[in-house]
């Protein structure tokens, strides 16, 4: 399945096209992408949390630590994750801090 779709994380946020790639699979979780506007670096830096810079998709979850499983509801985790990703990443372009935790994964590109 392949959804698109938009989240706007605050009533002052940009609106973010996102897209969501989900398998049948029980090995592949799903993976989220942002499509527009593209992420900006800040002080030359790509933003945190990313297992792909160039292709945008974010890091939601630890994989194998059972943090996602595929019994969970995409609207009720996936979706909600996004959104606190992209108000995340708002504060990080202002701030420089990334006020989400989590464990910065090292990217592929």
């Amino acid at each position: 399945m392949i959804w698109v779709g938009s989240l706007q994380p605050t009533p002052v946020s940009d609106r973010y096209r996102i897209r969501i790639e989900a398998y049948r699979s029980t090995k592949v979780s799903p993976k989220v992408f942002v499509e527009s506007p593209l992420l900006s670096e800040r002080n030359g830096e790509p933003p945190p949390h990313l297992y792909s810079v160039k292709r945008s998709q974010l890091c939601l979850w630890r994989p194998g630590k059972g943090e996602w499983s595929r019994r969970m509801w995409l609207v009720d985790s996936v979706l909600l994750w996004a959104s606190l990703w992209l108000f995340f990443y708002e504060v990080w372009l202002a701030t420089g801090d990334w006020m989400g935790g989590g464990e910065h994964p090292d990217v592929d590109d």
